[in-house]
């Protein structure tokens, strides 16, 4: 059923646009920066974004709040995508691409990335 919604990512603050490029390719999905507002489904005034996807049917918000957390806005409907999970998968994506730079960044290697049984992410990192 079409219904529109507006997540905020309380993991998700002060969001790093190449990072989240990386993790939204990680979900299969890609951003559109050349969209700059989105719609109801019906044709009534939806929200400005920063970024759409899905066929413009979803949007992304990199400052959606005053605390500068990343908005997710729009109509799930027909998109493919998995609401009530979709939140949760990209802050876990954003959020490994963001530790591995990290890592990169003060002279580690990443030896591998696994999910567990849990659904949790490990990476394995070295430094000599």
């Amino acid at each position: 059923m079409s219904c529109y919604r507006r997540y905020t990512c309380d993991v998700l603050k002060n969001v790093k646009v190449d990072l989240l490029n990386k993790a939204m390719e990680a979900l299969g999905v890609q951003l559109d920066w050349t969209v700059k507002s989105i719609k109801f489904r019906h044709g009534n005034d939806g929200d400005a974004v920063d970024a759409s996807f899905a066929d413009n049917c979803l949007g992304i918000v990199l400052k959606g709040d005053e605390e500068n957390h990343l908005k997710v806005v729009g109509d799930f409907w027909m998109t493919g995508l998995k609401e009530k999970t979709f939140v949760d998968e990209l802050s876990q994506q954003y959020q490994k691409f963001n530790v591995m730079q990290q890592l990169q960044q003060s002279g580690y290697i990443v030896e591998n990335i696994e999910q567990n049984q849990q659904g949790e992410i490990e990476i394995g990192a070295y430094c000599y």
